[in-house]
C-alpha cells in the first residue's frame, strides 16, 4: 500500500516535470520512507488518544526518533513489521508505565543508568543495508550517548518535579535499549 502510493506520488513528480527519470527510484524510496513515518506517527498518537494518553505519545515520539536514529538497533523487514513493531513498543510503554509503577528516585536513577550503559556499550547498531563510514559511527556513538545521556537527566529532574513524563522518558530510553539487545541477540544467532 504504501508502497503504491509513493509510486503514484512520484509518478505524477515525473509527469509534471518536478524530477527527472533517473531519479525516480531516489524519490520512490523517500516517499516510502516519509509515508511509512507519517502512519506510524498516526498510530502512536490515535494509540494515545484511545487510552487518554496523548502527551505520552508526543513525548514518546519526540524522545524515541531522534535518539534511535543515532542508536540503531532492531529493524523489522517489511513496513508492516516496522508498524507492528512500532506500535507494540508503545503499547509496552504502556504497559509498563501502568503495571510497574516506578515510585521512586532511584529506580528511574537506575533505569537511565541501565538504559544508558547498554547505549554506550552497543551504540550505533549499523544496518546492513547502510553501512556506515567510520566518522558516521564515531559521531553516531557520541550522539547516541549525549542524548541518552540528556533524556536521562531531564527525566530525572521531571521526576523530581513530581511529573509524570519523567517516567515515560526513563521507560522510552529503557526500550531503546532493550532494542539494541534485540538486534545484538538476533545477530548473534545467525
Amino acid at each position: 500500500m504504501i508502497a503504491e502510493l509513493s509510486n503514484r506520488i512520484v509518478d505524477r513528480l515525473v509527469t509534471r516535470g518536478n524530477i527527472s527519470c533517473e531519479e525516480k527510484e531516489i524519490y520512490q524510496y523517500g516517499a516510502e520512507l516519509l509515508l511509512s513515518d507519517l502512519v506510524n506517527f498516526s498510530l502512536i498518537g490515535l494509540l494515545g488518544a484511545a487510552f487518554g494518553r496523548i502527551g505520552t505519545s508526543i513525548l514518546f515520539l519526540i524522545s524515541f526518533v531522534p535518539i534511535r536514529r543515532f542508536t540503531g538497533g532492531y529493524h523489522a523487514s517489511s513496513h508492516l513489521r516496522c508498524r507492528t513493531a512500532m506500535i507494540a513498543t508503545f503499547l509496552l510503554l504502556l504497559l509498563t508505565s501502568y503495571l510497574f509503577p516506578v515510585d521512586k528516585p532511584i529506580q528511574v536513577f537506575l533505569i537511565n543508568a541501565a538504559s544508558v550503559m547498554v547505549i554506550a556499550r552497543f551504540a550505533p547498531i549499523e544496518n546492513p543495508n547502510k553501512p556506515l563510514s567510520d566518522e558516521s559511527i564515531r559521531i553516531n556513538r557520541q550522539r547516541a550517548i549525549q542524548s541518552s545521556l540528556l533524556v536521562g537527566i531531564v527525566s530525572l529532574t521531571m521526576y523530581a518535579l513530581h511529573y509524570a513524563a519523567g517516567i515515560v522518558l526513563s521507560l522510552t530510553l529503557s526500550i531503546i535499549a532493550l532494542l539494541m539487545i534485540i538486534e545484538v541477540q538476533k545477530r548473534e544467532r545467525r
